[in-house]
This record gives C-alpha cells, sequence and structure tokens, in this order.
C-alpha cells in the first residue's frame, strides 16, 4: 500500500506540474496582452491630448489676430487709418507658433498664404467698398483657418463634455461673433454713405441685418455652451476665470445687438453707434477667447498627465506580473527536479522495512512450527502412556 501511494503521488505531481506552469504562462501572457492595449489605447489618448495642448497654443494668436484684421477692417471702410503695427505684431507672434508647430499641425503652406494677403492689406488704399471685400476675404481665410487647425489638433473630436463645450464657444462662436459684429458696423457706413440705387441700398440693409442676426445667435450658443460647461466640469478654474469675462462680453453683445426674438422689433441703428458697440463686443469677445483657450489647455494638460500615468502604472504592474510568475515558474521546476530523488530515498526505507517486515514474519513463522513440534511431540507421548496403562489394567483382570 505504502508503495502504491507514492507512486500515486508522483504521478500526480510529474502530471500536474506541466500544467500548472503553462497555466502561468498563459495568464502572464494574457495579462500582458491587456496591457499591451492599454499602453496603445492610453498613448493614443495621451497624443490626443498634446496634440490639443498644440492646438490651443496655435489658436490664441491665431484668434487675436481675427479680432486685429476685424479691427483694421472697420478703420479702412471709415477712411482711419489702419494700425498696421498692430498686425505686423499679430504675423510675428504667428511666425514663432508656427515654426513650433507646422510640422504636427501641418499649417506652413496654409500660414505663409494667409501671411501673405495680410501683408497686401497693410499697403491697400481703396473705396469702403472695396475695402469690405478685400479684408472679408483675408477674414474668411482666417477663419478657415481655425477650423484647420482646431481638425489638426483633434479639438472637434474631444470626448469630454466640459472641454467639447468650451470648444464650441472659444473655437468656432467667439470668431463668428467677432467677425460679424464687424462686419454689421461696416455694412451701416457702407450703406450710410452710399450713392448707389435703393436696390444696392436694400441689399446692404439685408447683409446687416444678416450680420446682426448672426451675431445674436452666436451669443446664445455661447451662453448656452458655457452654462453646460459649468455644470458637467470637474475643474475648480473654469468657472472662477471665465464667469465674469462671460458676463462682460454678453452685456456688450446685448447693447450691440438684442436677442433673436427681439431683433425683429429694434429700430434701425446708427453706423457709428454700432461701430463704437462693436469694439466693445470685439474687446470682451477676444479677452473671453482667450481665458476659454487657455482653461481648455489645462483641462488637455491634466488628461495627459492621467493618461501618462495610467499608462505607467500599467507597465509597472505587468512588470511585477512577469517576475512573479517567472519566480512561480522556477519554483516548479526546482520542486519537480528535486521529486524523484526525494521518491528513490522512499523507495529504499520501503524496501528495507518490507524486508524487516518478511523476515519478522519468517520468524513469527518458525517459532509458531516449532511449538507446534512440541506439543505434538508430548500428546504422542501421553497416548502411549494411556495405551500402556491400558494394556495393564487388562492384564491385572485376567
Amino acid at each position: 500500500m505504502v508503495k502504491q501511494a507514492q507512486t500515486l503521488n508522483l504521478r500526480r505531481w510529474s502530471t500536474r506540474a506541466p500544467v500548472r506552469v503553462g497555466l502561468s504562462l498563459v495568464i502572464t501572457l494574457l495579462f500582458t496582452v491587456a496591457v499591451v492595449q492599454l499602453w496603445v489605447n492610453t498613448t493614443a489618448d495621451y497624443d490626443i491630448s498634446k496634440a490639443e495642448q498644440r492646438g490651443v497654443e496655435y489658436l490664441k494668436p491665431l484668434g487675436t489676430l481675427t479680432g486685429r484684421l476685424a479691427a483694421a477692417q472697420t478703420s479702412a471702410v471709415h477712411g482711419t487709418a489702419v494700425d498696421t503695427a498692430i498686425l505686423r505684431q499679430s504675423m510675428i507672434e504667428l511666425d514663432k507658433i508656427d515654426s513650433k508647430h507646422r510640422t504636427e499641425l501641418k499649417t506652413k503652406a496654409r500660414w505663409e498664404d494667409l501671411r501673405s494677403r495680410i501683408e497686401g492689406l497693410t499697403s491697400l488704399r481703396a473705396t469702403p467698398e472695396v475695402s469690405y471685400r478685400s479684408y472679408t476675404e483675408v477674414i474668411d481665410l482666417t477663419y478657415s483657418m481655425i477650423e484647420y487647425v482646431a481638425e489638426q489638433a483633434h479639438l472637434v473630436v474631444d470626448g469630454d463634455v466640459d472641454s467639447s463645450y468650451v470648444i464650441d464657444a472659444a473655437v468656432y462662436q467667439l470668431p463668428t461673433v467677432v467677425i460679424q459684429t464687424g462686419r454689421a458696423a461696416d455694412l451701416a457706413i457702407i450703406a450710410q454713405r452710399s450713392t448707389a440705387g435703393p436696390e444696392t441700398k436694400y441689399q446692404l440693409e439685408v447683409q446687416l441685418a444678416v450680420a446682426r442676426n448672426q451675431a445674436s445667435l452666436g451669443g446664445e450658443s455661447i451662453a448656452s455652451n458655457m452654462g453646460k460647461a459649468l455644470d458637467s466640469t470637474s475643474s475648480t478654474s473654469l468657472g472662477k476665470n471665465i464667469t465674469n469675462q462671460l458676463d462682460v462680453f454678453l452685456s456688450a453683445l446685448d447693447t450691440f445687438v438684442p436677442p433673436v426674438d427681439l431683433l425683429q422689433y429694434a429700430e434701425r441703428a446708427d453706423a457709428d453707434t454700432l461701430a463704437t458697440n462693436g469694439a466693445k463686443v470685439r474687446e470682451a469677445a477676444t479677452a473671453l477667447m482667450q481665458s476659454m483657450l487657455t482653461e481648455l489647455g489645462k483641462l488637455a494638460e491634466t488628461r495627459a498627465d492621467a493618461q501618462s500615468l495610467r499608462r505607467t502604472q500599467g507597465l509597472s504592474i505587468n512588470i511585477l506580473c512577469v517576475i512573479l510568475t517567472g519566480l512561480l515558474v522556477w519554483s516548479l521546476l526546482t520542486r519537480a527536479e528535486n521529486q524523484p530523488r526525494r521518491s528513490t530515498r522512499g523507495k529504499a526505507s520501503d524496501s528495507s522495512t518490507a524486508e524487516e517486515q518478511d523476515s519478522a514474519a519468517q520468524m513469527t513463522q518458525e517459532g509458531y512450527n516449532t511449538r507446534e513440534a512440541r506439543a505434538s511431540e508430548e500428546l504422542v507421548h501421553v497416548g502411549r502412556g494411556i495405551r500402556a496403562r491400558r494394556r495393564e489394567r487388562a492384564d491385572n483382570a485376567r
């Protein structure tokens, strides 16, 4: 029985050892695959967050340039001197940003084309109508570049709720409000000074109404988006740094143009009043845009840090798992190598024990046989005595 138990344990160990080693390796492999997938996903999210930071950095001077171009358009249409120095300052700022991020954002060709067009505007001397058209074309190209940079920086596909609302307000709606308020003021002065016929003036008034309507819609969209962003954000600085500037902007916009539902009842605005109020809207919108982009950059940086931490933690856990699995496999293999030696010693011990038991059994059997022989001899002698006495009794009777 002892020999059978030892043999059975040895067979079980020799059968289970490879299974245990293989199972450990399979589990480690599956865990490694999961960690690699986590690394790939977090790396992709990390790259997007870094791209958003680059986009925000590029959009800041580009948004400022949009406001300055709108102001230059108003000056050109009103016949006052255009501040070309401030336009050149914007171009210098964008030259630095473009040289820093042109490879990742692929902006080199677009910026060079836009820059050359802005250079042409600085030397433009034309009628209000020609100046309006010339600046409008360049401003439209600037807005197109804003959209292009946002797309290249993955700002159009941001998955976080608060960031998506801030992006829509800062990247799309605020530049639209700046552009449309400037155009409304410029169209008003052109219509006021135009010597064209009634049909041309009517077209100008329609364009003016559309521009004011677009500005009003943009303001309502900004207010709605920022309300949703503030309700859903976990940032402690988003509301604190934006709320006051948002109120200033909305107040200036209400002065420039009433809400959409009241716009149809509004009286025709004076051209000079529109220009003055439009400048206030432009300044407030530019300041709000810069603050929003700054907060957007902070949100992207926070996400990038969290993704980098997750990636590092996953890699560390995987390395630890591989080390522990290696130690486990080494322990199993070492135990498997030592088990046969112990079994051999056990077999030798069992063999000697069995021999001792056989010897003891043989001695017991021999002792038993000896006692039995002696008893038989005694019985034989007793029998002989009994038979002798019986014969003696019979002889005496006779």
